[in-house]
């Protein structure tokens, strides 16, 4: 009875171990990098679009700082730390993470430091910083969407990790419910967006 019951645990722990082992290669975290140029701001505030190669993401920008620095006449003096970047995406599309945004020089002039100063920024041993909290939702990009939109100022490489496998995703993101109207206005649902920018 013993090595009956001794059997069933080594049978049982056999199994769950199998299953984990499955679970977690069904629902790894995987990785891929994506490209990070154009934008689109929503005119009465509250959304930023990033449209990349593959996806587009949707970011909430209630508080109005991924705007205010998007639109900063100096931006120019700040860019993306990406080694300090990170971005999740989870089974059902939904995408958050920090951003690490510095400036390429630790003195500033006062105005822009003013600037930084007010939009949240701290100094550190490398200069100003700011840890910019991004959520959101992730879409397949829509092929009809194309045009000369705003670009940031340099090109990114951000390494996203995802919930899903690449043949899951495919099947499980919506196509991004952006749309250029015949008049040229750019929409996200019943939202206007605005090309600002360059």
């Amino acid at each position: 009875m013993r090595k009956l019951v001794a059997l069933a645990l080594i049978a049982f722990s056999i199994f769950t171990t199998s299953c984990n082992g499955l679970t977690k290669k069904l629902w790894n975290w995987h990785g891929y990098e994506e490209d990070f140029k154009h934008f689109l701001i929503n005119q009465q505030n509250g959304y930023v679009v990033f449209l990349a190669q593959k996806f587009h993401y949707v970011f909430i920008d209630n508080s109005n700082l991924m705007k205010n620095i998007l639109l900063w006449q100096d931006r120019r003096t700040l860019f993306i730390d990406t080694s300090e970047t990170e971005i999740h995406v989870d089974k059902n599309n939904q995408a958050n993470g920090e951003v690490m945004i510095r400036s390429f020089s630790e003195n500033l002039m006062p105005h822009r430091e003013f600037f930084l100063v007010n939009n949240g920024f701290k100094k550190d041993k490398k200069g100003w910083y700011l840890k910019l909290k991004l959520f959101g939702n992730r879409y397949l990009a829509n092929p009809n969407i194309h045009g000369n939109f705003p670009q940031l100022d340099l090109n990114y490489k951000i390494k996203i990790s995802e919930e899903l496998n690449r043949g899951e995703i495919l099947t499980a993101t919506a196509l991004t419910p952006i749309a250029i109207t015949a008049d040229g206005i750019i929409t996200i649902g019943k939202i206007l967006l605005s090309p600002f920018g360059n």
